[in-house]
């Protein structure tokens, strides 16, 4: 029974020195502050935990400890040292999460000169302007200039009066056009129907006016011609005859 007592006393021993160490513990909490970590983009396994539970390290905290450290283990009860973590990292570092942008090109383009470049970005939002095409014929507008065209530089039938004078439409090498003048019109002015000058002051419209005759049996109507000479003509032949500018 001697042997028998003694073991169960060393067990029990062992035991109540067991427990009082884990009170010690409660009461001096270890700084969980920052341990050596691997590698630097790789997340730990929960293993992990169980061997940095209790461990005090350096007090020196880098920036990619720290974002690593919060990262991982902030989410941990057991990890109540903020003031330790607030003086070390958050008030030595920024820790806040970088932007993340999709890598590849935006659909934006510029111009450098005659050249034209596409945007692209990486992954941290970057930005570089890439790729640089060639315009032949100039850029402008973050596009390249389509082909120049080429016309006849003249004149082209189309007339406006501007000012009392005859504006002719232009038409340049590129094939644009604008209304050029064309003629300095007198005091005789411009004619607003054709966009041309007039004459002189003697031109008259051409046509029939309202003014009749008989001529025999014809029943005549005046006609005026533009340079205001009129004439009688017969428009009309009267079976019964023609009297007081009329037929019968």
């Amino acid at each position: 029974m001697e042997d028998k007592e003694k073991i169960l006393f060393t067990i029990f021993g062992i035991v109540a020195v067991i427990a009082i160490v884990g009170v010690i513990g409660i009461f001096n909490k270890p700084t969980y502050i920052l341990v050596p970590l691997q590698d630097s983009g790789a997340e730990q396994p929960s293993s992990y935990d169980n061997q940095i539970s209790g461990m005090a390290t350096s007090n020196i905290a880098t920036k990619e400890a720290c974002l690593r450290y919060k990262k991982i283990y902030s989410g941990y009860a057991w990890f109540d040292d903020w003031q330790w973590f607030k003086v070390n990292c958050e008030a030595k570092y920024d820790l806040s999460e970088p932007a993340t942008c999709k890598t590849g090109y935006t659909g934006e383009y510029r111009c450098d000169n005659d050249f034209l470049l596409k945007k692209w970005q990486n992954s941290r939002c970057e930005i570089v302007w890439r790729d640089p095409e060639n315009c032949e014929y100039g850029c402008s507008d973050g596009k390249c200039k389509p082909e120049r065209s080429i016309c006849t530089e003249k004149f082209l039938d189309s007339y406006q009066c501007r000012g009392g004078d005859s504006y002719r439409l232009y038409q340049n090498t590129d094939c644009s056009t604008y209304y050029k003048k064309y003629s300095q019109c007198s005091s005789n002015g411009c004619d607003q129907k054709t966009g041309e000058c007039k004459l002189n002051i003697n031109v008259y419209d051409a046509g029939f006016l309202d003014e009749y005759k008989c001529s025999g049996n014809y029943l005549q109507q005046k006609y005026q011609y533009s340079n205001g000479v009129a004439t009688f003509i017969s428009v009309q032949y009267c079976n019964n005859g023609c009297s007081s500018n009329k037929c019968n």
